[in-house]
């Protein structure tokens, strides 16, 4: 039987649209309801005020609530610039999957990857595993295309939702093992602790903690009550240093946990082959390409290598437990470093 044929889409994804995909794809986490998700992102940060304001005592609590507005000022105008206009997409949809193409950058989603169709007036959101890709209706030629594309989605979708045996999941293509230097990895929970070093986002989360808490503490010595029981000093090391440390281990702790469960069901044995070309990362769902044309980071910690690429959220983790051995290491962190950029600055979560 003839394939149906492919249908190609080029468009460049405004700001109204990269909104609109966020938010949805937050709602689709939530199980799209959005009391769940405004409970679940604002539950912590009420129970980190209650805290807080526990310890500055009533008349202090405006300090606190002025710390508040300012943080969520600056995150508000972070977010309404990392939403600019993106980049040129080209999409082609065919009967075997997605190929995706941005920039340098060339990926190819297999059908069996398709999880969900999530559909507005204006675009289709197709859900991957954990990728949120857009299709805005108004880059359609026709409707009869935009109708191929949603019927291909639905189907796809059901036919995943069946119970499947995944053993052949497990292990990627073998095929360009021989064009670079190649490793194979399945990464686990060890492997996210051990991103939460490598970071900075972490050490700016707990560099929030301590200067709430520290102004907590200067807040309370410029009032004290009449009727403390406790020095400021004795005050300082009995209470706030101990709820200091514990609310940076509470919160990046959490944090970490709930991104590793996010993603602990789709994480597949992956082969990363780096090669004069570009970097190529493989599983038995994925096959992405990044040419080295496209500006790439790189920083190595003790038992990482994290690689990125500015301007886009793309990042890439290589536990060193991968290598074979040291000289299989040192090959590839030196083929590495002749390709792309060594840097400290790691702002990936």
């Amino acid at each position: 039987m003839n394939e149906p044929p492919a249908v190609q889409l080029c468009f460049v994804p405004t700001k109204a649209e990269i909104e609109e995909l966020t938010e949805r794809l937050t709602l689709a986490a939530y199980g799209g309801s959005t009391w769940k998700a405004l409970g679940c992102m604002v539950l912590p940060v009420l129970i980190g005020f209650v805290s807080l304001a526990f310890r500055l005592g009533v008349d202090n609590v405006g300090y606190l609530i002025a710390a508040i507005v300012v943080i969520t000022i600056v995150i508000t105008v972070l977010k309404k610039r990392s939403a600019a206009g993106g980049e040129e997409v080209i999409v082609e949809i065919d009967a075997h999957g997605i190929h995706l193409g941005t920039g340098k950058n060339r990926t190819f989603l297999k059908s069996s990857t398709i999880n969900k169709l999530i559909e507005s007036d204006t675009m289709l959101i197709v859900v991957a595993n954990e990728l949120g890709l857009m299709l805005p209706k108004r880059v359609f030629e026709s409707d009869a295309d935009l109708e191929f594309v949603r019927e291909q989605f639905v189907a796809w979708a059901a036919e995943n939702d069946q119970p499947q045996d995944d053993a052949t999941d497990n292990e990627p293509d073998d095929t360009s093992a021989n064009d670079g230097i190649s490793v194979k990895f399945k990464l686990g929970f060890r492997d996210h602790v051990s991103k939460q070093f490598v970071s900075w986002v972490p050490r700016l989360i707990c560099a929030v903690i301590v200067c709430l808490s520290a102004g907590a503490f200067i807040a309370a010595l410029a009032n004290p009550p009449a009727d403390a029981v406790f020095t400021a000093l004795e005050t300082f090391v009995y209470f706030f240093i101990p709820f200091t440390a514990f609310m940076c281990i509470v919160v990046v702790s959490v944090v970490c946990v709930m991104g590793y469960l996010q993603v602990a069901g789709m994480l597949l044995e992956t082969q990363v082959v780096l090669s004069r070309k570009g970097l190529r990362c493989k599983d038995s769902k994925y096959d992405s390409t990044i040419e080295w044309s496209t500006p790439t980071r790189f920083k190595e910690s003790s038992k990482l290598i994290c690689i990125w690429w500015p301007g886009s959220q793309g990042w890439l983790m290589i536990p060193k437990r991968a290598f074979e051995s040291d000289a299989h290491r040192r090959a590839f962190l030196a083929e590495l470093a002749t390709r792309a950029e060594e840097s400290p600055w790691l702002w990936r979560y």
